[in-house]
């Protein structure tokens, strides 16, 4: 190669060199350009610039999380989920994580939100960035959990209003008979005055027991003419759907165990807490052993608010099989907890198979009120126990540390429970705080720093992705101070 040769080479690089770096001085202007405009809420400028750099690079990533957050500002769910699942695969940074969920939340999708901000909680679960997570998750729940039990409800009575309908249409048709003719009396009837005592009669439910044989003679003598098939069906019928046609519309999972909070009967105003507050930590005990899946607990609570059994439980054991199904767990907790004295706890526990409708064991635990924590943990290990789940020396260990023997405190964290699910969250904050003064290390430290305020509540998804930058910046600045100190790492 001559000299000549190498000479033009050389300057071809060179302005190649120049054009490249040009376009990347571009790129950044642009970016710095759109940046600000998303700042100043200037939505379309920043678009605008940020689609910009991706004609020149369509896989820029600071691009792609910012048209994903412009979007997400003028609530553009799946234009929002579009850009930041395309920013996710390239870098699941904590803020693309956070606004990637609030987008699926957006657009209605709660549970891939809540998939994918278990992700981030998996890898931090403190500061700032995650406790924000946190308190959006279980916003989140809330809304997924009420959802999911409106439409298994209503799948349900498909299925049942389908069952009765074939029912009715599998029947053969039956015509009301002609009235006899009044010399034909028929044989047995009771005179005409005599039959309408009996109807009267059955009006009471003392005098129905009382003459029960008398009545059902009757009423076999004189039965009433057969109305038309247009009639209300019978109990029986409403709840005779074949098993296979339940198993196919509500496929549970037989390692799913779902965990009701206890029935109460005569216990006082102050220890109606308790049953959500023992239920929490049953679930939470349960969750640490891996051969089993817990449902959460709101999921549970909102199915019971949709049946109208939120306050009272499951009262009735034979309802288990039927909210387990509905929940897709294949197996289900209920009980009662029973006033047995000021100073005594007395709670009957149910274990339920829902494909059978089977107890497999059941529990009656007994104990003094300074002592609960006792108790809470032979309840935990009963339920594992029925369930035939071999816990490793590390799990049991891991379940058998106490999260708090505070009494006061574990009633202070059921109140907190029940206003979060009545919506008054800062009812719910009060509550935890003050069992935060009694009980420091106890489970409402946790449940405090994740629980929101009605006004974050209230706020937008504006608002929220605003609150993420203040969060990280934060982040940021707790991380720097801490290194500075010398004692920082380990992160």
């Amino acid at each position: 190669m001559n000299k000549s040769a190498f000479s033009s080479r050389y300057v071809l690089l060179l302005l190649l060199a120049a054009v490249f770096a040009l376009a990347g001085c571009g790129s950044a202007v642009l970016q710095v350009k759109a940046n600000a405009a998303l700042q100043g809420k200037r939505y379309d400028e920043a678009l605008a610039a940020y689609q910009e750099i991706l004609k020149a690079d369509p896989n820029n990533g600071e691009a792609l999380k910012g048209i994903g957050e412009t979007y997400l500002r003028m609530k553009k769910g799946p234009e929002a989920v579009a850009a930041l699942e395309k920013a996710y695969k390239q870098d699941p940074n904590r803020r693309t994580t956070i606004n990637l969920g609030l987008a699926y939340a957006e657009t209605g999708n709660y549970g891939k939100a809540i998939d994918t901000w278990d992700i981030l909680l998996a890898r931090e679960s403190d500061g700032n960035i995650a406790n924000l997570v946190k308190k959006q998750r279980i916003l989140v729940l809330y809304k997924d959990a009420a959802m999911q039990a409106r439409n298994a409800l209503a799948q349900e009575r498909t299925l049942l209003v389908g069952g009765m309908i074939a029912e009715r249409e599998d029947a053969p048709a039956v015509s009301a008979p002609a009235a006899p003719a009044p010399q034909e009396a028929v044989q047995g009837a009771p005179p005409a005055k005599s039959s309408k005592k009996t109807r009267r009669s059955r009006t009471s439910r003392k005098s129905r027991t009382a003459r029960k044989g008398k009545i059902e003679a009757e009423t076999k003598a004189a039965a009433p003419l057969p109305k038309a098939r247009t009639a209300a069906p019978s109990r029986s019928r409403v709840t005779a759907v074949p098993k296979e046609k339940l198993d196919k519309a509500f496929p549970v999972n037989d390692n799913t165990l779902a965990v009701s909070p206890f029935g109460e009967k005569g216990n006082t105003e102050k220890t109606k807490y308790l049953r959500k507050a023992l239920a929490a930590m049953i679930i939470t005990d349960l969750s640490k052993a891996k051969g089993i899946q817990v449902v959460e607990r709101i999921r549970m609570q909102k199915l019971l608010d949709e049946m109208k059994l939120g306050q009272s439980g499951i009262v009735d054991p034979a309802t288990s099989p039927r909210i387990g199904r509905l929940l897709g767990a294949g197996k289900i907790v209920s009980g009662s907890m029973l006033g047995a004295g000021a100073d005594d706890l007395h709670v009957l526990r149910i274990l339920t198979s829902v494909a059978s409708g089977k107890d497999l064991g059941d529990q009656d635990a007994r104990g003094k009120t300074d002592e609960f924590f006792k108790m809470q943990k032979a309840i935990v290990f009963g339920i594992l126990k029925d369930l035939g789940i071999k816990l490793t020396l590390a799990e049991e260990e891991l379940i058998n540390r106490y999260a708090t023997r505070s009494y006061n405190g574990l009633l202070l964290y059921g109140e907190g429970l029940d206003w979060q699910d009545l919506g008054e969250w800062d009812k719910a904050l009060d509550a935890f705080t003050r069992c935060v003064n009694i009980d420091p290390t106890g489970p409402c430290g946790p449940a405090l720093a994740g629980s929101p305020s009605s006004g974050e509540a209230a706020t937008g998804v504006e608002g929220v992705v605003a609150s993420v930058a203040v969060a990280a910046e934060a982040d940021v600045a707790a991380a720097q101070a801490a290194g500075a100190g010398g004692g920082g790492g380990g992160h």
